[in-house]
């Protein structure tokens, strides 16, 4: 079974099937390909779909297949400015409706509701008989996992989730200037004066990217800070008990080592034995200390400046 293809397309092609007031050849070769490949035209009337102050005209059509354009329905060329040469085509498709998001979430449960179900439910089933073969042992574990489960689903039921995803670079500003140069193209489109609402169409642009590039900065900063290792960071510092297990060595007879030098003697005596460890001991072996020259200062001056000391840079 063929899927449903809906396609919107700038054809930059004419021809009177789909409401342009001539034809041309580009419109001719579009038109051949679109009935050999059994496509259907979706757009209705012959309202233009490209405006300027010379011309309009119909070049953005929308195609689909058999099975799409059954979908499409109130096709039509929206009013509102599109901050373009070209008009804003809308139309809506039918079909079934989009299947909810619906999940529990175990932070908003009833724990102490929750206690009390499992107290009871354990009560009722009545595991206090001995288990005499394996059938007996499926049969309760199957009833304590229901159990269990019944208890959770009561003390946590299901709820929709909603997203509240918003789109990081828009703004009120930008709305408000979004509402202006609406205002001044349909001003323009009344009096012939396109001027001021090129104007304000530059500027909004211009504040868009502008937009786009400090939501992008705001997103690269803000996983420069790994809050995951951090939080890890801080329960292994809270629990010693913790930290000692995960960095003590245990020896042959079970105990655990106590210290760095103990840890050291450890490795040594199991990789290199007849080793002894030279920690906390000054090495007879001491390099002397580098001398700086003046290309150092040199290199320094150029790293170092005022403007990145003061944050700058």
């Amino acid at each position: 079974m063929k899927l449903p293809l809906i396609l919107g397309c700038d054809s930059n092609a004419h021809k009177e099937v789909w409401g342009s007031t001539n034809a041309n050849i580009r419109g001719e070769y579009l038109l051949e390909f679109i009935t050999s490949k059994k496509l259907e035209i979706c757009n209705v009337g012959n309202t233009p779909t490209f405006v300027t102050i010379l011309r309009k005209e119909v070049l953005d059509i929308t195609i689909g297949n058999i099975r799409g354009c059954e979908l499409v329905k109130n096709w039509r060329v929206s009013n509102k400015p599109s901050m373009s040469d070209h008009r804003i085509v809308r139309f809506n498709i039918e079909g079934s409706p989009i299947n909810k998001k619906i999940l529990r979430n175990p932070r908003k449960s009833n724990w102490e509701n929750y206690t009390e179900n499992l107290k009871y439910n354990l009560v009722q089933l009545g595991l206090d008989e001995i288990i005499q073969n394996e059938i007996q042992l499926e049969n309760n574990l199957e009833n304590l996992n229901g159990a269990i489960l019944n208890a959770y689903e009561d003390s946590c039921p299901l709820s929709l989730i909603n997203s509240t995803k918003d789109v990081p670079r828009w703004n009120n500003d930008l709305k408000n200037l979004r509402n202006i140069v609406r205002g001044l193209f349909n001003y323009s489109k009344r009096t012939g004066d396109w001027s001021e609402y090129r104007q304000k169409l530059t500027l909004y642009n211009r504040e868009i990217r502008a937009s786009k590039r400090r939501s992008f900065q705001k997103f690269c900063d803000s996983i420069e800070s790994i809050t995951e290792v951090s939080r890890l960071y801080k329960v292994l510092a809270k629990s010693s008990s913790l930290t000692a297990a995960a960095t003590n060595f245990k020896r042959e007879d079970g105990s655990f080592t106590e210290g760095e030098e103990e840890k050291i003697q450890l490795l040594l005596d199991l990789h290199f034995p007849g080793s002894s460890s030279t920690l906390g001991t000054e090495s007879e072996h001491t390099e002397p200390p580098k001398t700086i020259k003046k290309d150092d200062w040199k290199i320094v001056k150029n790293v170092i400046t005022m403007p990145k000391i003061s944050g700058g840079e």
